[in-house]
């Protein structure tokens, strides 16, 4: 079994928030929420504001594909719940995002599987970006920040597996192992 090992760095501790959101307050583990394996690939896009509307998160999926799975993230700063979302004039209640928990600094997060809004609006992709407005939060002083994850489906891809993990990092830095479907006879090292 060929491993993966990840060193989560503060300074960048941002960005992997943003990717990998944060959820069990006891430990430090990361597990595999969703995970696609074919030809595909994948877009991200995040805004954050206290505006409203919000602001817009894009989705590039390209000509002749097909949406597999597409995520909202939410988070939350801490001593705030949260209530609702509404993204591209959907209202999302809190009954339509997994609360994934917090930190110990009291940052929650939340996510939504947005796959059928997504997939329709997109059809069968497009050389463009796709606009999605997060029209609103609430509440909206309490929301940090908001994230589209969108893996897709095309023949012309390569083939790849894309993991989409929750769990809870350590602010100060944090190590944990995923381990690849193909052997080798040794580890390979990342750092984010």
């Amino acid at each position: 079994m060929r491993k993966l090992l990840i060193t989560l760095q503060p300074a960048k501790l941002g960005l992997t928030l943003a990717l990998l959101m944060s959820a069990q307050l006891t430990d430090a583990s990361l597990t595999a929420s969703y995970q696609f394996n074919g030809q595909g690939n994948w877009s991200l896009d995040a805004v954050g504001s206290n505006d409203t509307p919000v602001g817009i998160v894009q989705a590039y999926v390209p000509t002749g594909s097909t949406v597999e799975k597409a995520f909202l993230y939410t988070s939350m700063v801490p001593s705030t719940g949260l209530s609702s979302v509404t993204f591209d004039a959907t209202l999302l209640n809190l009954g339509s995002f997994s609360n994934l928990g917090s930190n110990t600094y009291g940052l929650r997060a939340y996510r939504a599987d947005v796959t059928a809004q997504v997939a329709a609006k997109v059809g069968g992709g497009s050389a463009t970006r796709f606009d999605f407005t997060v029209n609103d939060e609430n509440p909206n002083t309490g929301v940090d920040g908001n994230v589209l994850a969108v893996v897709y489906r095309n023949a012309g891809e390569s083939q790849r597996a894309i993991a989409f993990l929750d769990g809870f990092i350590e602010a100060t830095g944090d190590v944990f192992n995923v381990n690849l479907s193909r052997s080798a006879d040794r580890p390979d090292h990342a750092r984010l």
